[in-house]
């Protein structure tokens, strides 16, 4: 284990960092701490992901985030590795929209839509109402800025994520939710097919949202570049979007963005080897995220190796492998690219011999992401959002019937309360455990999905969390992990794939 008093040139080489690294303040005084994690600890790290801002993919809030958790992985005793990849970065600079020269709201920028001259682009407005399907029906607004509806329904919570059991017996999950993150993905327009047809820009109008709820969404965050610039506005500001596009208004629309080819983003993983060398437990999530919550599933594996690093070696049965991914936020580039991929999907396939046993076996794979969300409900009706009181539901993936009691039994005693057990639904896995679950691995999945996943408000939201529930959270896993250790492989069980 590295010295107390290890220097920061010290402490960034113990972590595979390279020359050239350089954590800010904030980050390189905390990476040299290593006092026990508890509540306090788990908030004070919280803290300095929402002061760091937006870690969208390999932005500079991202890779410092990166830096710091592989250099408190090294100071841990853990081995650190990275993976570099490189992919296309889209970075927003500047975004607005005026019409007849009035200023419109505009909720947030369209990741990886398009973008424009610095001057923004000038055309007539066109309400085409709900998004075109096709190039044809854009054609409508070539040359133009086309205005489309683009709504948010209510997710059916027992659909989506079916449940196979709760945590405490009383717990109780909503009919019907709100979750742009996921709806999006279905409904948000096909900018391409826009670019397509010549149209200059598109303003999406969302709505059976309230406004606090519309703002600083990035969503979808599913896709490539599509070549033309877009912008979200809330339900009120569309009111007189629709109004002046009806007058035959004119509009400039800017999104003043960056393309940065070959632009460099790691994956960290970290091996704490077990006395069994032939067998190990994954525990993944994902460093890239425009919130907190998403994504402090970092801070988790964090709390955990530091946990289990304190163990001796000869009573930790199975290797543990922490692996922190990138590319979450930029899918399309960064996953192997089959039907449904996370960013996990590259690491496996880079590192097959830590899965099939030709290194180390791997027998379950746990995931620990959006930790510590609170509950807020909205009313579009009365444009209001507000903190219910409550956790949010606490979704958790597990792959079969072993897996669902261990988890419900390790959550008995935590503040890890409001929490269900979920039977992926076939080809339908959300977060980082979809792809180990496809390879047959036994999984265990923590993904709870508020309404606010994907904002990116300054403060990262970090309001809606809570201390005491994520460290509940984190010593569920802790407790499982210890379950596992007293089980064979035979007795944990695999996942049907499907």
């Amino acid at each position: 284990m590295t010295s107390p008093s290890l220097s920061r040139r010290g402490l960034i080489t113990a972590a595979g960092l390279g020359a050239g690294v350089a954590l800010t303040p904030a980050w390189m005084a905390d990476a040299a701490r290593s006092a026990a994690v508890d509540a306090d600890t788990l908030w004070r790290w919280n803290h300095l992901l929402a002061d760091g801002g937006p870690r969208l993919t390999g932005n500079a809030a991202h890779r410092h985030f990166v830096d710091w958790l592989a250099a408190k992985f090294a100071r841990t005793g853990l081995k650190v590795h990275r993976d570099r990849h490189t992919f296309t970065r889209w970075a927003p600079r500047r975004w607005s929209l005026t019409v007849a020269g009035e200023p419109i709201d505009v909720a947030y920028y369209f990741p990886y839509s398009g973008e424009t001259p610095p001057g923004g682009v000038t055309g007539k407005l066109v309400h085409l109402g709900l998004s075109p399907t096709n190039a044809v029906a854009w054609g409508v607004a070539r040359g133009k800025i086309a205005v489309v509806e683009v709504a948010s329904p209510q997710l059916p919570i027992g659909a989506a994520f079916p449940s196979t059991g709760h945590f405490p017996p009383a717990a109780k999950q909503p009919l019907l939710a709100p979750a742009p993150s996921i709806t999006d993905i279905a409904v948000a327009p096909l900018l391409e097919l826009a670019h397509r047809a010549g149209v200059l820009g598109v303003v999406c109008i969302r709505t059976g949202v309230s406004d606090a709820l519309a703002k600083d969404q990035y969503s979808p965050f599913t896709t490539g570049h599509q070549g033309c610039p877009a912008l979200w506005v809330g339900p009120t500001a569309g009111k007189r979007l629709r109004t002046l596009a009806r007058a035959g208004a004119r509009a400039t629309l800017t999104l003043d963005a960056q393309l940065i080819p070959n632009a460099a983003t790691d994956t960290i993983w970290a091996v704490l080897p077990g006395s069994d060398p032939r067998e190990a437990v994954v525990v993944n999530t994902h460093t890239d995220g425009p919130n907190v919550a998403e994504e402090n599933g970092g801070l988790g594996l964090l709390a955990l190796a530091r946990e289990f690093s304190r163990v001796p070696r000869s009573r930790r049965r199975r290797s543990l492998i922490f692996v922190a991914t990138t590319g979450h936020f930029q899918i399309p580039q960064l996953s192997t690219g089959a039907l449904l991929a996370q960013s996990a999907s590259r690491w496996i396939a880079d590192h097959p011999e830590l899965l099939d046993g030709r290194s180390r076996k791997t027998v379950a794979a746990l995931t620990l992401e959006h930790l510590g969300c609170r509950e807020w409900a909205d009313d579009p009706r009365l444009n209001r959002y507000r903190a219910t009181g409550l956790n949010d539901v606490g979704f958790c993936y597990t792959s079969n019937n072993r897996m669902r009691r261990l988890y419900l039994r390790n959550a008995a005693g935590t503040a890890n309360r409001r929490t269900f057990t979920v039977a992926p639904p076939p080809a339908l896995y959300f977060g980082e455990g979809h792809d180990f679950y496809k390879k047959r691995i036994a999984t265990m999945s923590l993904i709870p999905a508020p309404s606010y996943l994907v904002a990116a408000p300054r403060n990262g939201a970090i309001e809606k969390l809570d201390k005491h529930l994520m460290l509940g959270q984190v010593r569920t896993f802790a407790k499982v992990i210890r379950s596992l250790d007293e089980l064979s492989a035979r007795q944990i069980g695999t996942s049907t794939g499907l």
